[in-house]
């Protein structure tokens, strides 16, 4: 969660604050056809841009990208390719997040998150992004006390 909030913080202070800022969302579901029981699994991908620079997070519900599980190691280097390629935008510019959910997905991963990054660059608008803090006070808990 660390590496996210930073790599936002960064990408905040990167956009030139004259220019107008676009965003797009778009999630596709992955689950494996054979496996839909429950819940589906998604790719989530937000698309930012302030013109000059473009952005990508991409969130899937897997366990994790490469290494481990279903998702092989050519995976990430696969997908930025295919982005630079086809949406010109950059791979250093590209983050995924593994959410760390024990689903079961579709053997065409790649083409499904692809499908996210670039339905949410055609999805696009103008926004607005600022900051703010806050504090909660109540008991919170996770799963269990």
């Amino acid at each position: 969660m660390k590496r996210i909030a930073a790599f936002l913080s960064v990408l905040l202070f990167a956009f030139d604050g004259s220019a107008a800022l676009r965003a797009g969302v778009a999630k596709v579901d992955v689950t494996r056809e054979s496996a839909r029981t429950g819940d589906p699994s998604y790719a989530k991908a937000l698309v930012l841009s302030d013109g000059e620079t473009t952005a990508v997070i991409v969130s899937i519900d897997v366990v994790a990208i490469g290494e481990i599980g279903s998702i092989k190691n050519d995976f990430l280097p696969n997908v930025r390719t295919r982005v630079k390629q086809e949406l010109g935008i950059e791979p250093k510019n590209v983050l995924m997040n593994a959410s760390h959910c024990h689903s079961v997905i579709s053997g065409n991963i790649e083409e499904l998150t692809f499908q996210a990054i670039a339905q949410a660059a055609k999805n696009m608008v103008p926004v607005k992004a600022g900051v703010g803090t806050g504090s909660e006070n109540r008991v919170q808990e996770n799963r269990r006390i």
